[in-house]
């Protein structure tokens, strides 16, 4: 008497299934590893591609990219910051997502909190100057910017002079739209600089 063909059907895939397996590990150990992370901050998206594909959500695509950035790099479960070579790349990232929803704040947030926490030396002075060149779009209202820029030039990048140099627009901005301590941080550290 014949077995009935659901019988014969699990006795097959039983038999199969060693083999399936055999391939799959031959055929995984013979392929070419994927590296862990990426190794380059790959070109941002145009805003018009954001745009379409956040159907015309202009906020959620900022947010998107914005979480895309931020977790660049951390790939397989690891934590590896991505490289972020001369930091134009990060710079054009962060004009895209300041681009997107013109009264957010997320892209300098983003800039000096996220990336900024982790810069050292000449990284630090590069997302210095993108900090400061996202501030310098929309003074006053970014002046606390400007400031967080200066201070991780000076502090972090340990450049005293850029500091300086990235806190100048502060002096001339409008007397009531800054405190007074702010407006004079680029003369403090001009003499600061003279001291040293």
């Amino acid at each position: 008497m014949r077995a009935p063909p659901a019988r014969r059907f699990a006795r097959a895939l039983a038999g199969f299934a060693p083999l399936a397996c055999g391939l799959l590990l031959m055929f995984g150990a013979a392929a070419s590893p994927e590296p862990a992370h990426p190794t380059a901050l790959p070109p941002p998206p145009a805003p018009e591609a954001v745009a379409v594909l956040s159907l015309d959500d202009r906020a959620g695509g900022q947010r998107a990219l914005a979480l895309w950035l931020q977790n660049a790099g951390e790939a397989t479960g690891r934590v590896a910051p991505l490289p972020l070579g001369d930091g134009e790349r990060l710079a054009l990232w962060l004009a895209v997502i300041d681009g997107l929803a013109p009264g957010s704040e997320l892209a300098p947030a983003l800039a000096a909190l996220h990336f900024g926490a982790a810069a050292r030396g000449p990284a630090a002075r590069r997302l210095a100057r993108a900090l400061a060149a996202l501030a310098q779009t929309r003074l006053p209202g970014r002046w606390p910017w400007l400031v967080h820029a200066a201070a991780l030039a000076g502090d972090r990048g340990g450049d005293r002079a850029l500091a300086a140099a990235l806190a100048r627009p502060l002096a001339d901005l409008p007397a009531g739209d800054l405190p007074d301590w702010a407006r004079r941080l680029p003369d403090a550290l001009s003499r600061k600089e003279a001291l040293r």
